[in-house]
């Protein structure tokens, strides 16, 4: 039997092929894998790596409480490592300066007693403008008692409205290493006059005057002229000056600004007669500077430099400065502003002619910003210094 030949046809397929591409691919990620591992140890570094390699190699637990890598502090090449950080930091706080750097007095804004958060942020911040003295208006002109008062007649109504006693107040302020000085409005007062009895302006027939129609919104006020006026204002004076304050200033020491018509609802009083009206105003101020001093404080009687240079100061708290004797027995707080004074010049000349007219009267001054630049108010307060002038500032 013949045998056929059969041609086998061979293909050259390689089953290895599509394993190998595999082979690559693993390969490939493999690299890449142990890149990004190695990126990682290289910023992980040995704080995490060689407590893993420990662990693998069985010596020891890894620490888990560690927070693992903590970022190196960043030096310069220049900076001086000699000295520890803290060392800078001292020498910074200590170089500091306040914003202002004198040792005058500020006038805290109206309402700073009303209740004890309002008061410590207040004292706080002018402590931190360098001030050492703070002033505090503690009866306001509308005759409202900003604080506490104790005063029998007043105490339980409507005329106080503070939470804080003067003493608590003032404690408050030398607690925090300054000076306490109160100031409070006197004869403008139109509260006080429907709680104490015999202190306001009355009409010729028995009634209670007001300085407009009570349509025109008419107020009463406290009258110099009554005798128990004067009894009232110095009770004040001695109740804050008993709290602890050095100085009470006595603002608004004035007549209401009289009408023609006024001389006739008041004629039974003396007020067209100057001599009568300037004693009746220094029986007020008397007894409060005679109150203070019992109790170790001091007054300060506050008016303008306008009013006090006015050809007419009838109805100004300048009015007292008729009688230059009695008003030696006084420090004077004397109000400027841009208008009164301007520069250096004029604080110099504001002296000089308070050294002319008022030979050997004491007195400082409350300078308002309103109206000056920093350069200008500063050049202002610098030359009242050198002249030995107590400054108070708003």
């Amino acid at each position: 039997m013949k045998r056929k030949n059969i041609k086998i046809k061979r293909h050259k397929y390689n089953f290895y092929n599509k394993n190998k591409k595999k082979s690559k691919s693993r390969q490939a990620l493999a690299i890449i894998l142990t890149i990004v591992i190695a990126a990682l140890l290289g910023v992980v570094g040995f704080g995490l790596g060689k407590p893993l390699i420990d662990y693998f190699s069985g010596n020891k637990t890894p620490d888990t409480s560690s927070s693992g890598w903590t970022p190196p502090v960043e030096t310069s090449e220049t900076a001086d490592t000699s000295a520890p950080a803290s060392t800078d930091v001292a020498e910074t706080v200590e170089t500091e300066e306040p914003i202002i750097t004198d040792n005058g007095a500020f006038m805290l804004p109206d309402g700073s007693a009303l209740n004890q958060t309002r008061l410590d942020h207040v004292i706080s911040t002018a402590k931190a403008q360098g001030y050492t003295t703070v002033v505090i208006t503690l009866k306001d002109d509308t005759g409202k008692f900003l604080y506490k008062s104790e005063i029998e007649d007043i105490k339980d109504s409507d005329a106080v409205t503070g939470t804080l006693t003067a003493k608590q107040i003032c404690d408050t302020i030398t607690a925090a290493g300054l000076t306490p000085q109160a100031r409070i409005s006197t004869l403008k007062d139109h509260t006080s006059t429907a709680e104490v009895s015999d202190i306001r302006f009355t009409t010729s027939d028995d009634w209670g005057w007001l300085d407009a129609a009570p349509d025109d919104g008419g107020r009463p006020w406290v009258s110099p002229f009554e005798p128990k006026t004067a009894e009232f204002m110095a009770e004040i004076t001695a109740e804050l000056a008993a709290a602890g304050f050095e100085k009470v200033i006595l603002a608004d020491m004035k007549f209401p600004p009289f009408r023609e018509a006024d001389e006739k609802y008041l004629s039974h009083l003396p007020i067209k007669n100057s001599e009568k009206r300037l004693e009746a105003l220094w029986n007020v101020i008397t007894a409060c500077s005679t109150a203070a001093n019992n109790g170790g404080a001091e007054v300060l009687l506050e008016m303008s430099a306008a009013d006090m240079d006015a050809a007419d100061r009838n109805a100004t708290p300048a009015e007292a400065v008729g009688d230059k004797n009695k008003l030696k027995t006084v420090e004077l707080l004397i109000t400027l502003d841009a208008e009164s004074i301007a520069g250096q010049a004029g604080a110099n000349a504001f002296t000089s002619k308070m050294n002319g007219l008022y030979s050997g009267q004491g007195y400082s001054v409350l300078i308002g910003k309103s109206g000056y630049n920093a350069a200008e108010y500063d050049d202002i307060v610098s030359a009242f210094r050198e002249a030995g002038i107590s400054v108070f500032s708003e």
